[in-house]
């Protein structure tokens, strides 16, 4: 039972570890602002692909329901930190205090965010394994999970009529790349 690997104080030093690679939060952040993609949902992927663990659309699907309510909670204090930042900047003085009290409180968002995650899929894991009689779509190798939830995210977007994506497919798919090229060489799992 790999998914028993999946913990909440790992998957928390796994994401404040990896975050701080270079390139990771860039590529992470525009992701999320220019396909709409959850950064969490997104580091999940890929700490769960690092240990080799997979998670099938079932499970995705749970995880991004349970979030659902948290993650518009996350969006709008990002849009007023900010708006805040923004307007501070432009007087020329930025309130460190005031914005270091907005990037505490998203920081704990997130923290909750990710225990939320881990509690979903170690419960629809168990519920929902992963066997050669599933009919949805496999993760065929260690690279599978973001690529699982890119195409339920895509796939969501044209049910659900998202707003228009900022990024291309391709776009997308050579960030996602990028993206585990750099988890492939990221060593603290």
């Amino acid at each position: 039972m790999a998914h028993v690997l999946v913990t909440e104080k790992f998957f928390w030093e796994y994401s404040l570890s990896f975050y701080k690679v270079k390139d990771v939060q860039e590529l992470l952040l525009g992701l999320q602002d220019g396909f709409g993609l959850n950064v969490n949902v997104l580091l999940f992927c890929l700490y769960c692909d690092k240990l080799t663990v997979d998670v099938n659309e079932l499970v995705l699907t749970s995880i991004l329901s349970s979030i659902k309510i948290m993650d518009g909670e996350l969006i709008l204090h990002r849009v007023k930190r900010r708006q805040a930042k923004n307007a501070l900047e432009s007087e020329n003085r930025l309130d460190k205090t005031r914005y270091q009290d907005y990037l505490a409180q998203e920081l704990e968002m997130e923290k909750a965010q990710q225990a939320q995650i881990v509690a979903t899929y170690l419960k629809e894991a168990t519920e929902h394994p992963i066997n050669k009689d599933t009919k949805q779509r496999q993760v065929i190798k260690s690279n599978g999970n973001m690529q699982t939830y890119v195409a339920l995210h895509a796939e969501r977007q044209h049910i659900e009529k998202l707003p228009n994506t900022t990024l291309s497919t391709a776009e997308v798919q050579v960030m996602i790349q990028t993206l585990q090229d750099l988890r492939e060489k990221h060593h603290h799992v």
